[in-house]
């Protein structure tokens, strides 16, 4: 078996190895490979070794934990955006962290976390947080109102969206917060506080 199927055996879906070495030895064809094949057969250890090497390139689930998004909620019976038109209704989104399952223990650190949830939906949409002109927070603390809002004024340039601060009694996997919002495209170049009328 030649070097190439070897680690085509290992690494079905990515291949990685074959072209880490192709790039790094500037190997031309196939040829180069079934020639180090030989050395792998003769040599566990390196064999072992290239091995090590690509797994270390390969990203790893956990250095790929990221605010939720179309991909992290796939299973899940709903959507993290929606969007028609240039509109774009955006889920109720919580600070929950991939690895735990769980929001961060301190309240502006997963007030950050859910915004950045919510900025990454917006992302995915080819958005921005200024393109929101709506905003609803489900609070489960209201002692909790100028924590999150010291996090949450850093996310924008005014003008602010319109907003809701809602208390509620609980939220999934122990939230604090759940934020949901509706985004215009290319508001943040159009929208603007309406100017009261003179008396």
């Amino acid at each position: 078996m030649c070097f190439s199927s070897y680690t085509k055996l290992l690494f079905p879906r990515q291949h990685y190895l074959y072209f880490l070495l192709k790039s790094r030895y500037r190997i031309p064809h196939e040829a180069a490979f079934r020639q180090r094949s030989v050395v792998l057969k003769k040599s566990p250890f390196l064999a072992l070794l290239f091995t090590a090497i690509a797994f270390s390139v390969v990203p790893t689930e956990a250095q790929q934990t990221a605010p939720a998004s179309s991909l992290t909620v796939h299973n899940r019976p709903f959507s993290p955006g929606l969007q028609v038109g240039d509109t774009l209704y955006v889920s109720g989104h919580l600070g929950v962290l991939d690895a735990t399952g769980k929001p961060p223990a301190d309240p502006s650190g997963e007030a950050r976390q859910v915004l950045l949830s919510v900025e990454q939906t917006l992302k995915d949409a080819g958005m921005t947080m200024d393109d929101l002109v709506y905003v609803e927070i489900s609070c489960t603390d209201l002692n909790l109102y100028a924590d999150f809002n010291k996090v949450y004024t850093s996310f924008f340039r005014k003008p602010f969206p319109a907003r809701e601060f809602i208390g509620v009694k609980d939220l999934l996997f122990g939230a604090h917060f759940e934020v949901m919002g509706i985004a215009v495209r290319h508001a943040a170049d159009n929208k603007k506080q309406p100017i009261p009328a003179a008396h």
